[in-house]
């Protein structure tokens, strides 16, 4: 799962991102990966060798993890080169993307993300990291990143943004919020 990690953000970085990414924005991003990725591997090796593990090997808390991760990881970057080839055409430019997976939630993204990286967390570590790595990642694009980024879509996008949100009025989790 670490290696998934690594290649989706490499596979962001050269195939998808098509802006300037000053280090002053890149370096908090990959400093939270460097220590979801960190701690993951430090809940694994505890887990794994801890002689209080009474549980046979693969817990399910493991098996959960895997069968979550492999999904949300495609929602995460298949969204991505959805956007990204609606963007690529010509006669879209200036335009908001608004179909496929993005018809589903505005963040979709966010959505295969924040579950990928708490199912990598709840196999490496159990349900209980695995449900709070979820909820720090849920709580923080709910406060922080969607407002700034709806703030940024309006300014954008004006009534096509309007209109995506009446459409799609799922910010993160389909037919629920």
């Amino acid at each position: 799962m670490a290696a998934g990690s690594s290649l989706k953000q490499i596979f962001w970085a050269v195939y998808i991102n098509e802006q300037h990414f000053p280090s002053t924005t890149a370096l908090p991003i990959v400093a939270v990966n460097t220590v979801c990725n960190s701690l993951n591997s430090v809940l694994a090796i505890l887990a794994f060798s801890s002689p209080a593990a009474k549980s046979s090997f693969p817990q399910p808390q493991l098996i959960a993890g895997a069968a979550i991760y492999i999904p949300a990881m495609l929602v995460d970057a298949y969204s991505e080169v959805q956007r990204k080839v609606f963007k690529a055409n010509p006669r879209n430019k200036g335009k908001c993307y608004t179909g496929g997976l993005w018809s589903l939630a505005r963040h979709i993204n966010y959505t295969g993300f924040i579950l990928w990286r708490g199912s990598y967390t709840m196999a490496s570590g159990g349900w209980i990291p695995g449900i709070l790595m979820t909820g720090w990642f849920f709580q923080d694009f709910g406060r922080r990143a969607i407002p700034i980024l709806d703030q940024y879509c309006t300014t954008r996008y004006g009534s096509q943004w309007d209109a995506f949100k009446q459409q799609t009025p799922s910010k993160l989790i389909p037919r629920i919020w």
